[in-house]
């Protein structure tokens, strides 16, 4: 409860701790073998990531698999899109949605799931 009433609110710069790198697909190219692809990095940011403490539907991506989704905050950037993935202490994690209505133009409010 407190978290969701934090979140609400208002959203400092200076709460933006954490460094997170997000990647795109920038060029794929097919050779004999099979499909290659040649990654760079889009971005290094800075980024407020909140794990969910309690298990409920809000935070749950598979129900089954009880995979929890942590929230990132990062200041708005332009495109960012979900085919897009972030990489966070040496894992990496799908985007899965993304909200600018809460703080349109200057936050960015990130569900991603870790992948396995």
């Amino acid at each position: 409860m407190k978290q969701s009433r934090q979140l609400e609110g208002h959203i400092r710069i200076a709460d933006l701790r954490h460094r997170i790198v997000i990647k795109r697909i920038v060029s794929s190219s097919a050779n004999v073998l099979g499909h290659k692809t040649h990654t760079t990095s889009a971005t290094t940011v800075q980024a407020r990531i909140r794990q969910p403490r309690q298990m409920d539907e809000s935070t749950l991506v598979d129900k089954e698999t009880q995979v929890q989704t942590p929230e990132i905050v990062i200041r708005y950037i332009s495109p960012l899109t979900i085919t897009d993935w972030i990489e966070y202490d040496g894992k990496k994690y799908d985007i899965i949605s993304i909200d600018d209505t809460r703080y349109p133009n200057r936050f960015l409010i990130i569900k991603a799931k870790a992948v396995v």
